[in-house]
């Protein structure tokens, strides 16, 4: 995995038909991430990411920052990792739909 600046990638630009985003194997910092999908909060539809990992920031405040400004009709978030984090961060697909497209409580913070 390597650290990626979206600014490098993406720019600053908006694209006005931008409907999908698909990122494996990567690391961003969650706040670059979150101006890329804020900025194209108007068409985002579609996010799949693979084994991306956060720093700068945790997966509770990017999903919390997804969940108030997108309207997502599918998402995908499979083996994320963060920073400081040693181990993997589970995410039920049903728990992360629920949430993300829906009114369940966020995943990441469920105490069971």
């Amino acid at each position: 995995m390597f650290h990626i600046s979206t600014r490098y990638i993406l720019g600053t630009t908006v694209w006005s038909r931008l409907t999908s985003l698909d990122f494996y194997s990567t690391t961003f910092d969650q706040g670059d991430f979150l101006d890329v999908l804020r900025r194209h909060s108007g068409s985002l539809k579609d996010i799949d990411l693979f084994c991306v990992h956060l720093t700068n920031g945790s997966w509770k405040v990017l999903l919390e920052g997804m969940k108030s400004f997108l309207s997502l009709q599918h998402v995908s978030i499979e083996d994320p990792f963060e920073e400081d984090g040693h181990e993997a961060i589970y995410l039920n697909d049903d728990a992360l739909t629920k949430y993300l497209l829906g009114d369940g409580p966020n995943p990441l913070s469920i105490i069971l």
